[in-house]
Order: structure tokens, then sequence, then C-alpha cells
């Protein structure tokens, strides 16, 4: 069956696709969460070396960014803005192409994880480079976006009808 693309107001389409974004994040934070209770002690031990000053990529943002703007972020904000400002946009192309949906936020869930933790916190000297962790921190990184992908995706055709 084919998609036909509904056009509504960009404005209401990147709300409804800050919304999913948002519920994505939750999702993949339980997600990635769980995941990391699971993995040995000597996993964590190799990820946490591998970490730029033993701090996590948003940390590290956070940090930097309080520093710039003298207001206190947290990772959390990072975290949530790294959800929210893509999934607005996402939207926009789900609503405008209705056949962006890409395995229904499979594909969406599996380039975040590529550009934002491969290549962009890397580029940005907030993580180092993916070859200093080890797999399961990119496994457990690509399963939680995967959750923001399929969620953000459901979620946004949910409300967006």
């Amino acid at each position: 069956m084919a998609t036909v693309a509904v056009k509504h107001s960009i404005t209401g389409t990147m709300a409804k696709g800050a919304i999913a974004g948002a519920a994505g994040t939750w999702v993949m934070g339980k997600v990635t969460n769980y995941l990391m209770d699971l993995q040995s002690e000597a996993t964590t031990q190799q990820e946490t070396q591998a970490m730029i000053e033993g701090k996590s990529a948003p940390q590290l943002t956070a940090e930097q960014i309080s520093k710039q703007v003298g207001i206190p972020v947290s990772a959390s904000q990072v975290s949530y803005a790294t959800g929210i400002l893509p999934a607005m946009f996402y939207g926009v192309l789900l609503d405008r192409f209705g056949r962006m949906g890409g395995g229904r936020g499979l594909l969406y869930g599996t380039l975040l994880f590529l550009l934002m933790d491969e290549i962009a916190t890397p580029i940005a000297g907030v993580a180092d480079k993916p070859s200093a962790y080890p797999w399961q921190t990119h496994a457990r990184g690509l399963a939680g976006h995967l959750a923001l992908g399929v969620v953000t995706y459901a979620l946004f055709k949910l409300i967006n009808r």
C-alpha cells in the first residue's frame, strides 16, 4: 500500500516531532541503562578508561556549554536536546515525504547512532575515537538508538494523524 504524505503546518509538525523525540529519548535511556547494568565490570572499566576525563559525551558537552553560556546545563538536558532537535526535522520529513519511515524508525535510529555516537562526538572532542571503546559500548548505543528511532517514528505517526 502506498503511503500518502499529509501536509500539516511546519510549526505543529515540528512540535509533534519534539514530543516524539522526547519520548524516544526517554526510552533510549531506559534501554541503555538496562544494558549497562547487564555488562561486566571489566567492560565498564574499559569503557571508563576510554572516556575523556572518565566522563560521558553528554557530561563533557554539558560542561562545555555551561562554561560558554554561563548557566548550568545537565547531561540529561544535552541528551534530550540531541534526541528532540533531530526528531523535529524527522517529523517534517515524515509529514512531507510519507515514505521516509525507513523501517519504521530503524533507519533513523541507525543514522543517529552513526552520526552522533560514532562521528560527531569524537570530532567535537567529547569522546575518544570509536575504536577506543569496547564493542559492547557500540552495541548498547546502537540498541538504544534503534529503540529511540522506533518510538519516535511510532509516536509521531500516532499523533500526526
